[in-house]
């Protein structure tokens, strides 16, 4: 199971050393991959980010701590948001972790899709296979404009892969057009089923955030989000 473990100025280290006794306390029930996530923005504070920058590289440097996460898509700027993922595939490579990305979280057609960055990026580091590298929400990829076969070309064999999170998702998640009311609203999350059948990707469902503006329903247990999944996909069998 991997746990995201947010650090930031109002908590520190404190979550984060609250699952390292966790961890420790269940290793012999349940496997807890721990992911330092830095759920702030690294570049637009006060400051220019260097307490934040501070105190995800000091979670990258614990013992336990196998992934270092990030929200790129709150940066005030698509600039701002790239140099989030540079300096965190840069922290990756110092300290050769996993990376987890929650990224693209919208709608518009307007916005090219981030995920592009991190493969050039992954690229640039010749990332290994030791590595993976996690995406979540990636709800941009949802619209019809997105052309799936050609982003599977650029992956190649880079060891990325996505996670729907459909629980959050349709509920955050509406068309830059929708009408007051509901009605005509297009809803987006990852596609799943087709994503590995269709193209061969590595992809899985997932629940997030539950309890909070995030996810205000539902539950953290998985069946349920496959239960959901069977709805959302239309993947029911005879």
């Amino acid at each position: 199971m991997r746990a995201f473990v947010e650090v930031d100025h109002s908590v520190g280290m404190k979550c984060l050393d609250a699952g390292l006794a966790l961890k420790k306390e269940f290793k012999n029930r349940c496997y807890v991959q721990l992911c330092a996530f830095a759920q702030d923005p690294l570049y637009s504070q006060d400051d220019g980010g260097k307490g934040m920058l501070h105190l995800i590289e000091e979670a990258a440097t614990r013992k336990g701590i196998e992934v270092i996460g990030r929200t790129p898509y709150v940066g005030k700027t698509p600039e701002n948001q790239h140099a989030n993922i540079e300096w965190m595939v840069g922290l990756d490579r110092k300290y050769s972790l996993h990376l987890d990305f929650h990224l693209d979280y919208n709608l518009d057609a307007k916005i090219e899709p981030s995920v592009y960055h991190v493969i050039q990026e992954l690229k640039k580091a010749n990332w290994t296979n030791q590595r993976v590298v996690t995406l979540g929400h990636c709800t941009r990829l949802t619209l019809s404009a997105t052309k799936w076969q050609g982003l599977r070309d650029r992956i190649i064999e880079l060891p990325i892969s996505f996670v729907g999170l459909p629980t959050s998702d349709v509920f955050m998640m509406g068309g830059p057009d929708e009408e007051a009311g509901g009605g005509e609203r297009f809803r987006g999350t990852l596609k799943v089923p087709q994503m590995i059948k269709r193209y061969g990707m590595q992809a899985a469902l997932g629940v997030n955030n539950v309890g909070n503006a995030f996810t205000p329903q539902g539950s953290c247990d998985p069946l349920s989000v496959a239960c959901l999944g069977v709805g959302i996909y239309q993947a029911g069998t005879n």
